[in-house]
């Protein structure tokens, strides 16, 4: 019963013109499914492996119905009659009842006009249906498998349009298989030369009962009587044909009135349920527009949350960074502090001497000699001062710390970068209030604001790493009042200051150390000041630039060299070193006479104009602020 349901369902829904009941196990057919072929327009019905007995004819399911139909299967059954109703597919073009067990055919197949092939193989039939030879458009016939079935008919010559007749050869004496079995066309040959035999003979038969005596009065009045009688029955037998149809438009109209019903019934439940899946559809459609709101505020949240913890998290990276670096510079200065000799002897005995020289040169002007001295003189003064003011000392010290220190550098000019872009966007704003273009401001005024936030964000680790240095200088004043020596303390700041003033380059201590490999010096000098504590290790593992091409990473991780980034720097300068030995291409010049000159202006002609982004009228006042030492 589900697979009938499963059936019934899909041959309503599918668009195809065929309603296909087949292998439903059906004894009989359930009410309607003849007016749901009409409804649907279904010209196919396929009924075929089930267990009818007789094709259905009922209240229910009435063959009238099916005036469309083209194509009938019954296939696979269990019938034993086809009802002579059959006439009412006037449309019928191909008829399936094979695997049945009928022994014969309803005349009234006769009047299926447009039949064209039949299909009654594997039955009970008793001898070849005469009524197939009154079908003139029949093109294929199969009574195969039929095994009383001796001659054919010889009215089969009248079915012109004939192109395939399947027949059993060794079951039929009439004609002989050896005529048979070659063929349709040799089958009607044969068929046609049995024909002029037969009415050759009847021609014979009917010759002496012409010669017979007709005036036997007593055979006449027989005849006469017998006619009367038929007239009789042909008279009743129209009378119930009459009361047959007047029966029969009953039906019809009941039927009708029924099925109009049945439509109206169907009609308005499509109606409720078009109704219900359109309120369900919208109320889908709310549901699924509000979960797509609430994803998208959980998607801003949480790539906003990510955006925070990825900045804090990079923050804390290079403030860690910092502090390490802070750390090896601390190690560092304190290994050098006791290496590294003041110079200050040398430098004034060569000042000393240069002025001496420079004296006995001018030993005939005594104003130049006497302006020397006084120089000289000053000189001593300044440097007596600078040995004593040790927070004069400190001052210098710590304003070169930061003029050298890179991070301070980089959010300096992170500031000036996000001014002139504060600058730009309010000259923007403006321009755009002067024209009353207030539809437009709005993503300015978003992006005016969140720079303004970022540089509020980078004077502030402006001020925090300003106060960074000057606790390592404080540090390190509390280290020069620990030293032992007075001499290393008094000249203290002195050798600091000396120290940043004469720091050597990479290159420089490169010289120094035993590096034979040049690709391997241009490698250490394209990674800079990070790989300056990493040195000794090269030296100590002697490595060659072809070993230094197969290292990885973690090879450089394993030698000793313990930070990733440096490693990763490492990696890179060796494949700028391996591109610059091996070029991809042939080196292309370039002359100063073919190099275009720029047909703009300079950009820093742009931001002339200075005002405030806070007020955006005034000019900025700057306030400049001096440390006292």
């Amino acid at each position: 019963m589900f697979l009938f349901l499963f059936l019934l369902k899909q041959s309503e829904t599918n668009p195809a013109p065929i309603f296909d009941l087949s292998a439903c196990r059906l004894s009989e057919l359930p009410s309607g499914v003849y007016s749901k072929c009409k409804v649907f327009r279904k010209d196919k019905l396929v009924l075929c492996n089930n267990l009818f007995t007789k094709l259905p004819n009922n209240v229910n399911n009435q063959l009238s119905e099916l005036k469309e139909l083209r194509y009938l299967d019954l296939n696979h059954n269990r019938l034993t009659k086809l009802t002579s109703k059959i006439s009412f597919l006037v449309n019928l073009e191909e008829l399936h009842l094979n695997d049945n067990k009928l022994k014969s055919l309803p005349e009234s197949l006769a009047l299926l006009k447009k039949l064209r092939t039949i299909n009654i193989s594997d039955n009970c039939l008793d001898c070849f249906p005469f009524v197939f030879t009154r079908c003139k458009n029949l093109m294929c016939i199969n009574v195969k498998h039929n095994a009383k079935i001796k001659q054919l008919p010889v009215e089969l010559i009248k079915l012109n349009k004939l192109q395939s007749l399947l027949i059993d050869s060794d079951n039929i004496e009439y004609p002989n298989k050896d005529v048979t079995s070659k063929g349709l066309s040799t089958t009607v040959d044969d068929l046609s030369g049995y024909l002029v035999e037969d009415d050759a003979s009847e021609e014979e038969i009917t010759k002496p009962k012409c010669n017979k005596d007709e005036s036997d009065d007593d055979d006449y009045d027989e005849q006469g009587k017998h006619e009367e009688e038929k007239k009789k029955q042909l008279i009743e037998c129209e009378k119930r044909l009459l009361n047959d149809m007047k029966a029969q438009q009953n039906l019809s109209s009941a039927y009708e009135m029924k099925k109009k019903l049945l439509l109206n019934e169907l009609y308005s439940e499509q109606v409720n349920i078009a109704k219900d899946l359109a309120d369900l559809q919208v109320k889908k459609i709310q549901h699924k527009s509000s979960l797509i709101k609430k994803l998208t505020v959980l998607e801003q949240h949480s790539k906003k949350l990510i955006e925070s913890i990825s900045k804090w998290e990079n923050r804390r990276q290079q403030q860690q960074s910092i502090l390490d670096e802070i750390e090896e510079t601390e190690k560092r200065i304190l290994s050098r502090h006791n290496s590294m000799p003041l110079k200050k002897n040398a430098i004034l005995k060569a000042m000393q001497s240069s002025l001496s020289e420079e004296r006995r040169d001018n030993q005939y002007s005594p104003d130049l000699e006497l302006l020397m001295r006084s120089k000289v003189a000053n000189q001593e003064l300044v440097r007596e001062r600078l040995s004593r003011e040790h927070e004069l000392q400190r001052g210098a010290f710590e304003l070169l710390q930061r003029e050298r220190d890179e991070q301070h550098q980089m959010i300096s000019n992170q500031i000036r970068l996000v001014e002139n872009e504060l600058l730009a966007l309010t000259q923007a704003e403006m321009q755009r209030k002067s024209f009353n273009l207030e539809a437009m401001m709005t993503s300015v005024s978003e992006h005016r604001s969140c720079l303004a936030m970022v540089l509020a964000q980078l004077l502030d680790e402006k001020e925090q790493r300003e106060c960074f240095i000057h606790n390592v200088v404080e540090a390190l004043e509390e280290k020069r009042h620990d030293l032992p020596d007075s001499n290393q303390s008094e000249d203290f700041w002195l050798i600091q200051y000396q120290r940043l003033m004469t720091e050597e380059s990479v290159e420089n201590q490169l010289q120094t150390l035993n590096i034979s490999d040049e690709n391997v010096k241009q490698v250490l000098i394209r990674c800079d000041k990070p790989i300056v504590p990493y040195l000794h290790i090269f030296v100590d593992q002697n490595l060659s630039f072809s070993q230094l091409l197969e290292m990885s990473e973690k090879d450089f991780l394993t030698i000793g060299i313990d930070d990733f980034n440096v490693a990763e720097l490492i990696k890179d300068a060796i494949e700028e070193v391996r591109e610059s030995i091996c070029p991809s291409a042939p080196p292309y010049s370039v002359s100063d006479e073919d190099e275009p000159s720029p047909s703009a202006p300079p950009l820093t002609k742009f931001w002339f104009q200075i005002e405030c982004v806070i007020c955006l009228s005034a000019e900025v006042s700057i306030l400049c602020f001096a440390l006292k030492y």
